[in-house]
């Protein structure tokens, strides 16, 4: 759960397929792993995290002759690899992962050998897709900004899980501008979960989607916390434990769509709060409040149908004040204690006088 004020980039989900077996596959006159020997089909690069990427090395028939370059699988050149991108060592050559800042997608890596020949291997590259934030208020007209390493060919929304490509009905690419999808767009939308999915051709991998999940919501005002006023909009609130105090949320209006509490993105079981439809005060009661650890930085999000509400709780030690009875037996043994010291004063000088 994404809260207001607090920005943290998501990473898109997604899951590279696995590279099936290319050995006698070929497009036109090439033929992919023509004459090289190595344990790989293909080259695998992983833009989401390119600690896992590595070189490859191949040994080759013929001594390569230093010109490598890329394609895509339709054969249009994408790029030379300068030599910083490859190592050759007689007849082995080195791709370095260096080779990984093309473009997204299914690519073919030609090598020339020095007897004429050419051998090619398949380069398949994985994009990486991020977003912030990942919720959406009816009423802000604030864009969902999105990093990706490479722009997706189609996005679509709430297209099936089992469909392996895009389909039209789904399509909104043309809504997806500048790396964002605008507020005015997320706007027309009813409250609700979005599963917004960029898709990538990989060729022989087929389709690769990455998927942003945005929620958009109304967003309820809370504007007094017990008997304080919510000041620029933040509501935030200090509880001490043992205090025995209830946290009263007044709420400007729609109390009567809400559903429940969250306390640090867990459900608060019903017996640890109550609600007032005719008041509009949700309380949440010491019993759940002792229970979470000491400092700052506790999230209470109050439930509703259509959106929800956000403050922040800090708990501090406290310790219980003494109640009504209690002040008056401490008073009394005060003065009890009080009388037994007059005594004891009393008889020290007669004690002395008879000696």
């Amino acid at each position: 759960m994404e809260v207001e004020g607090v920005e943290t980039e998501t990473e898109a989900q997604g899951e590279n397929p696995k590279t099936p077996g290319v050995s006698d596959v070929s497009i036109g006159q090439r033929t992919f792993n023509a004459a090289l020997d190595s344990n790989t089909n293909a080259i695998t690069y992983s833009k989401a995290d390119p600690s896992v990427n590595s070189d490859y090395t191949f040994t080759c028939p013929a001594v390569p002759t230093g010109y490598v370059y890329i394609t895509t699988s339709s054969g249009a050149t994408l790029s030379t690899l300068g030599a910083e991108d490859f190592m050759i060592t007689d007849k082995k050559i080195t791709i370095r992962k260096g080779a990984q800042n093309v473009a997204a997608g299914e690519q073919v890596i030609h090598i020339a050998l020095a007897d004429g020949t050419e051998g090619q291997v398949r380069l398949q590259v994985w994009p990486n897709v991020s977003y912030i934030p990942t919720k959406y208020y009816k009423g802000s007209y604030t864009d969902i900004n999105y990093t990706v390493t490479d722009e997706p060919t189609y996005v679509t929304v709430n297209q099936p899980d089992e469909d392996e490509k895009p389909k039209g009905k789904y399509n909104v690419t043309s809504e997806y501008a500048s790396d964002a999808l605008p507020g005015s767009y997320l706007e027309t939308l009813d409250p609700g979960t979005y599963n917004f999915d960029f898709w990538y051709n990989m060729g022989t991998a087929g389709w690769q989607r990455l998927r942003s999940v945005i929620t958009v919501a109304q967003e309820y005002t809370i504007d007094q916390i017990n008997d304080v006023p919510v000041k620029n909009g933040e509501p935030s609130v200090i509880w001490y434990t043992n205090s025995g105090k209830n946290i009263e949320f007044h709420i400007a209006e729609g109390v009567e769509n809400f559903t429940g509490v969250q306390i640090n993105g867990k459900t608060v079981s019903w017996e640890y709060y109550n609600h007032n439809k005719n008041t509009g005060v949700i309380t949440l009661k010491p019993g759940i409040l002792n229970s979470l650890n000491i400092g700052k930085g506790h999230v209470v999000t109050l439930l509703f149908k259509d959106g929800d509400a956000v403050a922040s709780l800090e708990v501090k030690r406290g310790s219980a004040s003494p109640k009504t009875g209690d002040q008056n037996n401490i008073a009394l043994w005060v003065a009890v204690l009080a009388l037994s010291g007059g005594a004891v004063v009393a008889l020290v000088p007669k004690k002395k006088k008879q000696q």
